[in-house]
């Protein structure tokens, strides 16, 4: 015995296809970007340490670095601001429905400050970035759903 389909509408029923595939690839885009974005959020606050100022003459007041108060985290103390200004997201087309989004700064002592460097003390390092990424991490999914479902309406 032999089934058959007859479909007679096959030229619309792919152009919606299609339609709903964009609008579907779009939101999901946009839901990614949000996730990165509140990564972002995140990785400057981290990277918002004791501010230390810096005056006309060049000296930095301050010379040392503030311990934070209170028991928080340790982070970098702020002079200029210029690391948590360069934190930045971009989300890429890598294919088709194929995104990536990245999070990262742009000063070059960014990944000294996130792992340490050899002419700093030994185990002195502030992270910011991947302690963002963690604490976003358990709320990924709700983030991303909540963005998507609002762009789809």
């Amino acid at each position: 015995m032999t089934e058959s389909v007859k479909v007679d509408n096959l030229a619309s029923t792919l152009r919606i296809l299609a339609i709903n595939a964009d609008a579907i690839e779009k939101a999901a885009a946009y839901a990614l970007g949000q996730v990165a974005f509140q990564v972002e959020r995140q990785a400057k606050l981290n990277a918002s340490g004791p501010t230390r100022k810096r005056y006309a003459n060049g000296r930095i007041d301050p010379d040392k670095h503030i311990d934070w108060v209170g028991g928080g985290p340790n982070g970098p103390n702020v002079i200029s601001g210029a690391l948590r200004r360069s934190i930045t997201t971009t989300v890429r087309r890598e294919g088709f429905g194929d995104y990536t989004a990245s999070v990262y700064p742009t000063m070059v002592y960014a990944r000294a400050v996130e792992l340490g460097n050899k002419r700093w003390k030994q185990d002195v390092k502030y992270p910011y970035l991947m302690p963002a990424a963690k604490a976003i991490e358990p709320r990924m999914t709700q983030i991303f759903m909540a963005a998507y479902l609002r762009k789809r309406r």
